[in-house]
């Protein structure tokens, strides 16, 4: 894959739009990534990934930063590409989801991620983001981490990976390889070992507890011996069979005593019962002593009161007659309580009749006021209308003066606008000749600087011939093989490169100062022609006025047609509310006022015949209510209920008197016969007396149930005993099956836990991820080896160490280094800075190309190594350029993200810099 144009539009620290075309660089070769730190590098290769796989090139930058902050609001955000595969152009197009402001409104709306890839040869455009990402996949043949890894090479990465121990290392393979799943697997079989191991801590614990639990008479000596077991430290687990056995027993002992108990109960509650029975019909016989006793008594009380109830009974017949004349006099007032209810409505329609004629009075007269203020209302709207008889007339006159004077403003804001912007283009003009002046005086100094390097140069010409004589070998000017006091050069004379850089920068200051020249130029020409056509403007409409004072007179007149409008529109406004008013009064109001005065003189007649038939009515019903008055015995009607209710309720009083008198007198009479008929039973039952002992039976039964409650408590106790004993035991069986259970499975599981985590007896501790990740290790080495020894001059070779170091934990993943010059074996750390570089960047490319070989042997034509050369001398970093060299063959370009001044010399160069806002900008050298 080869990028071939990149864009980056509000991308990272780019704020506007940066576009890189990479053809520039050729088909193959190194080009140089530079620029200080921070300046914005790497985000060149973060923009390639995102436009690829839409994410990042590392884990540290997050998608939803790669909006730049340097951004204006309305620059969008997106990575546009082209690239080259197999011999075919792809384009792919991507933006991240961000803030932006709204189309319509104010505020911000959020702008979706979306991806765009063109197909070569073809017009269908692949829109959807999971088939995009899919399709990427497909053509490249790596996924995103994949790519990250082989195309852009990160030295410090490798560095730590070189001199890291195997915990260290593991870290990173862990990432590189994603081995995350083994030692995840690992963990898995330690935390199910801990689980089982603490599931057996636990049902052991509940064993215990259980067994503590179990009860038991501890007087018995067998008990004791038991007891002394479950209270002994240690585990109960290798004397839990003799304690199951021994409650076994005590179980089936304490059943039989509980039968035995019960069979007792059952035969001392028949003999309470008979017991019982006895006493009860002592107690029956003393009860019916005590009646009989108690009903001759009431027999004595009741002859006494018969007489007195006989007495009262005569007393209240004597008042039967009184009470039949009240009965007669109740039914005489009750059938005239009509002639008051009509009375009554004859008076309440009589005083409806006044209310209404109050009313209809009320608002004859209301209409009459009405009708009179509205005749005043209409004489003054006629008024009114016949002083607007001339509204109007001034209208159209107004409306024309306003857009005169409407068109004079425009034409004077144009003027003003364009007033403006001559004078911002003087500014301009003004800035354009302070830069120009400054650029002059720069190439003035550039060429003075290029003429001293160039005397400088060739003034120490024999110096530099002197450099190249070698003894033995003829002089390029006398001819002689020896050399015996060579020219030397000056330290301080320029190179032949330095001369062509100070060219290349007189230049550009050149060709700067012919493009500011041509800006003033037409900065200068366009004013010209602004100034002319201004003043003619000015001049047609203040032919007075001098043009020096043109803003002056511009403001003033602006000012003098703003009051002039307002007053026009004032004007305007009063002859609109005259018109307005003039058509309201002909068309609305003056008819509307007098249909009011009919309606109210109308309204008025019929309220006054209203009332002339109300008064006759309330005459007619006056005179039939006093009629009627006259022939009742009381006032109104509330007075004859009164009378009504006080005549019934003396005789209710009388009859109630009789009743219960009477009443009183038969029941009297019952309950003597009903006493007597008592008193005969009961001498019956008492006639044969008692012959049982009751003192006797009372003490036998006390003690039959003081010997069941014992034998109850004794029962219960047991029964509790069994049932707490019986469960306990299931709950001990239970766990015991889980606890051998669980033994076994822990056997296994251990063993396999081991296994995979290396603490195998005997043998070198490897876990399975390291185990793994030693695969693909010594892939990577053998790959390394192949540059190191091309690096390093066949002198060094990385080789993992096999034997395990004493006394550390975690072992497989440690490097040894080779020295094939004394044939050594020693520690990577024994390395010198430089060619501890060589070993990194081997162990660098050594991972891409074991990547791309897993990958399906796939070629990346453009690759990315980012900085590394700061600790190498001179001769070392000769040797790395070659290796990078030798990379580039069969058309592959190498990218080298670095801030070093060495590596300027590289011709091709993508130079990065900061702007002073903070945000980043490019450019190409080639």
């Amino acid at each position: 894959m080869r990028p071939l144009q990149l864009t980056l539009s509000a991308f990272g620290s780019y704020a506007g739009k940066t576009e890189i075309d990479f053809t520039r660089f050729g088909e193959k070769g190194l080009f140089v990534i530079t620029g200080e730190t921070g300046a914005g590098k790497t985000t060149i290769f973060d923009a390639i990934c995102f436009a690829l796989f839409g994410e990042a090139s590392g884990n540290i930058r997050d998608v939803s930063a790669f909006r730049s902050r340097y951004a204006t609001p309305d620059t969008p955000t997106y990575v546009e590409m082209v690239f080259l595969y197999n011999g075919k152009n792809y384009r792919i197009r991507r933006n991240p989801a961000y803030q932006r402001p709204a189309l319509r409104g104010s505020g911000t709306t959020m702008e979706p991620a979306k991806a765009e890839l063109q197909l070569p040869d073809s017009p269908q455009v692949i829109t959807k983001i999971q088939t995009v990402n899919e399709k990427i996949t497909e053509i490249l043949g790596v996924n995103r981490n994949q790519y990250a890894q082989i195309a852009m090479i990160a030295q410090g990465q490798f560095r730590d990976l070189l001199f890291a121990g195997t915990s260290a290392r593991q870290e990173i393979f862990r990432k590189i390889f994603n081995t995350q799943h083994y030692n995840t697997l690992q963990e898995l079989a330690k935390k199910g070992v801990a689980e089982l191991q603490g599931r057996l801590r636990d049902a052991e614990n509940l064993i215990a507890n259980e067994v503590r639990r179990l009860q038991w008479d501890n007087s018995d000596t067998e008990a004791q011996t038991m007891e002394t077991l479950r209270s002994a430290e240690g585990s109960l687990m290798p004397h839990l069979p003799e304690l199951l056995s021994f409650t076994d027993n005590l179980i089936r002992q304490d059943e039989t005593a509980e039968a035995e108990i019960r069979l007792w109960t059952e035969q001392a509650e028949k003999e309470i019962i008979d017991t019982n029975n006895k006493l009860k019909e002592a107690e029956t016989y003393r009860l019916n002593l005590k009646k009989r006793d108690e009903v001759v008594q009431t027999l004595s009380e009741a002859g006494k009161q018969i007489v007195l109830k006989e007495d009262a009974m005569k007393k209240a017949l004597l008042r039967e007659p009184e009470k039949e004349r009240l009965a007669a006099a109740v039914t005489t007032l009750t059938q005239s309580l009509p002639d008051y209810d009509k009375l009554n409505d004859l008076q309440l329609q009589a005083s409806q009749l006044q209310k209404q004629l109050s009313e209809l009075e009320t608002a004859a007269n209301q209409r009459k006021e009405a009708a009179e203020k509205a005749e005043k209302t209409h004489a003054g709207l006629q008024q009114e209308l016949l002083s607007l008889g001339d509204a109007g007339t001034e209208l159209e006159r107004h409306k024309h003066e306003i857009k005169q004077a409407e068109e004079k403003q425009q034409s004077l804001k144009q003027l003003a606008s364009e007033l403006e912007e001559y004078r911002k283009d003087g500014a301009d003009l003004e800035k354009y000749r302070n830069a120009l002046n400054q650029i002059i005086g720069e190439h003035k100094a550039a060429s003075e600087r290029l003429n001293e390097m160039e005397t400088a140069y060739f003034r120490e010409q024999a110096g530099i011939l002197a450099e190249t004589l070698e003894e033995g070998r003829p002089c390029p000017v006398c001819g002689s093989t020896h050399h015996p006091a060579k020219a030397a050069k000056s330290a301080a004379a320029p190179t032949l490169k330095q001369i062509e850089e100070q060219k290349k920068t007189c230049n550009n200051l050149q060709e700067r100062i012919n493009n500011g020249t041509g800006l003033c130029q037409a900065t200068s020409g366009r004013m010209e022609a602004m100034k002319k056509r201004l003043e003619e403007q000015f001049q047609a409409l203040f032919p007075t006025d001098g043009w020096e004072s043109a803003s002056d007179t511009i403001l003033r007149h602006q000012e003098t047609l703003r009051q002039q409008l307002g007053r026009l529109h004032q004007a305007m406004a009063v002859e609109e509310g005259k018109n307005r008013r003039k058509a309201d009064l002909e068309k609305r109001l003056l008819p509307e006022a007098a249909s009011l005065i009919k309606r109210l003189t109308d309204e008025y007649n019929a309220l006054s015949n209203q009332l002339t038939e109300a008064l006759s009515q309330k005459k007619e019903k006056e005179i039939q209510a006093s009629e009627w008055k006259s022939r009742l015995a009381y006032l109104d009607k509330k007075s004859a209920e009164v009378a009504l209710k006080q005549q019934s309720d003396q005789c209710k009083e009388i009859e109630n008197e009789i009743k219960s008198s009477t009443e009183a007198f038969h029941s009297q009479k019952e309950g003597l016969v009903k006493c007597q008929g008592e008193k005969e039973a009961l001498d019956k039952l008492l006639a044969d007396g008692c012959h049982i002992d009751a003192a006797a039976e009372q003490q036998r039964l006390q003690q039959l149930q003081t010997e069941k409650k014992a034998k109850e408590n004794a029962v219960r106790q047991l029964h509790t005993r069994i049932a707490a004993n019986k469960e306990h035991l299931k709950a001990i069986r239970t766990e015991q099956q889980a606890f051998e259970q669980t033994i076994r499975e822990l056997a296994w599981k251990k063993a396999l836990s081991d296994t995979l985590n290396g603490f195998i007896n005997g043998k070198e501790r490897i876990e399975l991820e390291t185990f793994v990740q030693t695969v693909y290790f010594d892939r990577i080495l053998r790959r390394a080896n192949q540059h190191l020894r091309t690096l390093t001059r066949g002198q060094f070779e990385l080789k993992r160490r096999i034997d395990p170091i004493k006394g550390r934990a975690q072992t497989g993943l440690d490097i040894d280094i080779i020295d094939h010059h004394n044939g050594s074996t020693d520690s990577v750390r024994s390395l010198s800075g430089g060619e501890s570089f060589k070993a990194s960047l081997s162990l660098a490319l050594g991972l891409s190309d074991e990547i791309q070989a897993a990958a399906g042997g796939i070629r990346l034509d453009t690759m990315f190594l980012d900085e590394g050369f700061g600790s190498l001398d001179e001769n070392s970093r000769e040797q790395a350029m070659e290796v990078l060299e030798g990379l580039t063959t069969g058309n592959r370009l190498i990218g080298i993200i670095s801030h070093m001044p060495e590596l300027k010399a590289i011709d091709k160069q993508i130079v990065v810099t900061k702007r002073p806002d903070g945000s980043s900008q490019l450019s190409i050298n080639v």
